[in-house]
């Protein structure tokens, strides 16, 4: 127990076993700093012993191992080695420094596991955390829990900086997994993860945890590049182990890599790869040798299957050469490769120098390849294959290409290409799926062709299904949808379409764009397009050849009685006003609306004219030699027998049943009866 502990220039702790017996344990504890420079600490079991090592125990605020300093726990007599735990508050740095946990040759026991546990743990300039087994017994597991991050960098001169599991030479065992937890992980400048076997038992599983973001980005060297693998060696006699990554992102970028191998015998391990958000892979190394990519792959001393790539993510992009590949150059099946996005998926093969398409590949090579592609399946909102972009399962040996199956609410092809294409057997077959748009651009093509090899190219082209919504190409710009074959039968082709634009089924390829299911030296495939027939005339109604007499269509009533021409109403419109183009249409909102005319509107319009007419008739002053009297100025009112109000010149004897009312009455207020 100290405030802060060191150990310098060559200094060492040592807790060994020879004999019969347990090693005994290490155990650093500082309230500040622990740091080791040119310094070590060593838990041993050795060959004589018959027991297990002691444990290595340091906990501190901060942790530094640098110029060459180790902690090493081992075993290479009859028993386990002890394990290595590193608890710091603060950080944990390895600079130039190992910490190992072995097997040796000698050995009859497993190897320690190493827990570091940080805010933050970074490892640089060829520094190591090794586990591994040459014995007989598993290498020992690797755990590493930062909250904040987890930094791995490679050496200036290409020293390897390596987090690494495995099982060597004549080991017989199982590597340790490799298991990292942080809230954001970063793996530079040719920094590595493996896990692997080359001795007799599987390699280890690496699991990444990261809240936030995962980058794996390439070397400034040629001679390194950025990894995490888990596979088997030549001389492996185990199956790879599997790689799972989870994150909010993952960036893959220049000429990085996700490697699951198989060159022993046993199968790959699977790459599983689940990103909330986003998932890429960009770029080519330096020297334009290797690509961005994650690769399961069957080797050319390989006998085994290749094992999955598995994506689900929000978007997923291949960029500037960046590849899903799952190979088979030895003597099993490629692995599949399943891609599930909520958003989008971009496949653009525009590169610095064009040497690596980008895409996702199922091959089996021609040199050493002995199996069948494998199976390819993509879903997502929306696919684009632009400059190159590829999906291709291909068999460029004696198998079968394997199947493609691909659903996307829209689907673009510019330059793009879709395939599954064998030298001598079957064609794979081509699904395309809930597919409401496939757009084909600029020498785009899917295709299932059979016997590329052509002179003996037997096998019979693959199937293509196309379903549900419109296709769409150039007509002029040679996108091609092909089943063919050479020697063995064509392909069938499956549309079902709203419609197809651009394109149409032709015997034989041209120049033009096609649909084809042909066969050169066999029988030709068949086509079949369910498009729905739609007759442009439904719906239409005749007009008729005749000008219509807009008077007959007037109502009778509208003059609303009227003994002569001029009594006759009229009914004029300018424009639509108020109505609506038909009567189905809504009205417009700023239309002028106009009252209707009514029965008695027109009856009040007729009494008006009569009215009128008669004033036209009084003359506009009386003759002065005429018989009639002059217009004298009423004096007063009467009212008759039947209540009429009567205007009277002057009053004059009033009878009991009448009543005269004078001017002067009116002016003094009336009078009372």
């Amino acid at each position: 127990f100290a405030d802060s502990f060191s150990l310098t220039n060559g200094a060492s702790i040592i807790a060994s076993t020879a004999g019969e017996g347990n090693a005994g344990s290490v155990t650093v504890n500082a309230r500040d700093r622990v740091s080791l420079d040119v310094g070590d600490i060593f838990s041993n079991v050795r060959e004589t012993a018959v027991g297990n090592g002691g444990a290595i125990r340091i906990f501190a605020d901060s942790f530094s191992l640098t110029n060459g300093a180790s902690i090493i726990a081992s075993t290479a007599g009859e028993g386990n080695a002890g394990s290595v735990t590193v608890n710091a508050r603060d950080r944990v740095s390895l600079d130039f420094g190992d910490i190992f946990s072995n097997v040796r040759e000698t050995a009859v026991g497993n190897g320690g596991a190493i827990r570091i546990t940080a805010n933050t743990f970074s490892l640089s300039n060829g520094a190591n955390l090794l586990s591994s087994t040459i014995g007989q017994g598993n290498a020992g597991n690797i755990t590493i829990r930062a909250d904040r991050s987890v930094f791995l960098r490679g050496g200036n001169q290409g020293l390897f900086t390596d987090i690494s599991s495995a099982v060597n030479g004549i080991g017989r065992g199982r590597a340790g997994d490799i298991d990292v937890a942080t809230d954001s992980l970063s793996i530079a400048n040719g920094a590595r993860l493996l896990t692997s076997t080359g001795g007799q038992g599987r390699a280890g599983d690496i699991t990444i945890n990261a809240r936030n973001q995962i980058s794996l980005d390439g070397s400034d060297s040629d001679r390194v590049r950025s990894l995490i693998s888990s596979g088997s060696t030549e001389a492996g006699r185990g199956r790879g182990g599997d790689i799972q990554i989870t994150a909010d992102s993952l960036s893959v970028t220049r000429g990085a890599q996700i490697s699951a191998t198989a060159d022993g015998r046993g199968r790959a391990g699977n790459i599983i790869i689940n990103a909330r958000d986003t998932v890429s892979f960009d770029g080519e190394t330096p020297d334009g040798q290797q690509t961005s990519s994650a690769v399961s792959t069957v080797g050319t001393t390989g006998v085994g299957q290749g094992g999955r790539i598995q994506i689900r993510t929000g978007s997923l992009s291949l960029t500037d050469g960046g590849q899903l590949q799952t190979l088979s150059q030895g003597q099993g099946n490629a692995g599949n490769i399943i891609i599930d996005a909520s958003e989008n998926i971009t496949f653009d093969g525009t590169t610095s120098n064009g040497r690596f398409p980008s895409g996702a590949f199922s091959n089996v090579e021609t040199i050493g390849g002995v199996g069948n592609g494998g199976t390819i399946r993509i879903a997502a909102d929306s696919f684009t294959l632009t400059n190159r972009g590829l999906v291709t399962t291909r068999n460029s040996n004696q198998g079968n290409a394997g199947n493609i199956d691909i659903r996307a609410d829209n689907l673009i092809l510019n330059g793009g290409t879709i395939n599954a294409q064998t030298v001598a057997r079957n064609g794979g077959n081509i699904a395309l799926q809930d597919v409401d748009l496939l757009l084909m651009r600029n020498d785009s093509l899917i295709s299932t062709e059979a016997g590329t090899a052509q002179q003996g190219g037997g096998g019979n082209g693959g199937d293509i299904t196309i379903g549900d919504g419109f296709i769409v190409t150039v007509p002029l710009e040679n996108s091609d949808i092909e089943a063919n074959a050479f020697d063995g039968r064509g392909g069938n082709i499956q549309i079902a379409t709203q419609g197809i634009f651009g394109t149409q089924f032709r015997e034989t390829q041209t120049p033009a764009s096609d649909i084809t299911a042909s066969s050169r030296f066999g029988v030709s495939g068949t086509v079949q397009i369910n498009n729905p027939v739609v007759d442009p005339s439904q719906g239409l109604v005749e007009l008729p050849s005749t000008i219509i007499d807009a008077s007959n269509l007037i109502a009778q009533t509208c003059p609303a009685g009227g003994s002569t021409t001029n009594d006759l109403s009229e009914f004029v419109i300018t424009g639509r006003g108020g109505l609506p183009p038909s009567p189905s249409d809504p009205q417009d909102e700023d239309a002028v609306l106009t009252d209707w005319a009514t029965l008695e509107d027109s009856q009040e319009l007729r009494r008006e004219r009569q009215l009128a007419n008669e004033i036209e008739r009084i003359p506009e002053e009386i003759p002065e030699n005429g018989n009639s009297e002059a217009i004298l100025e009423a004096q007063g009112w009467q009212l008759n027998e039947n209540g009429d109000v009567i205007l009277i010149a002057q009053t004059s004897s009033i009878s009991p049943d009448s009543v005269a009312i004078s001017s002067r009455d009116c002016a003094l207020g009336g009078t009372e009866r």
